[in-house]
């Protein structure tokens, strides 16, 4: 299981939840991932916008 666990990791999974899910514990996990999105959004952004300072 804990090697499952890591390989899933490595593929981008962050987060995960029991079948058949909790609605409370479903809108957790996709608050949690549109967060996680949004904030990878912005972090390319920023990494675009110092590159073109650098140059």
């Amino acid at each position: 299981l804990a090697d499952m666990a890591m390989e899933l990791v490595q593929h981008g999974v962050y987060d995960y939840f029991r079948k058949p899910p909790h609605l409370l514990e479903l809108r957790i996990v996709v608050r949690r991932a549109h967060e996680h999105a949004k904030l990878k959004m912005e972090l390319e952004k920023t990494r675009q916008r110092l590159q073109n300072i650098s140059r």
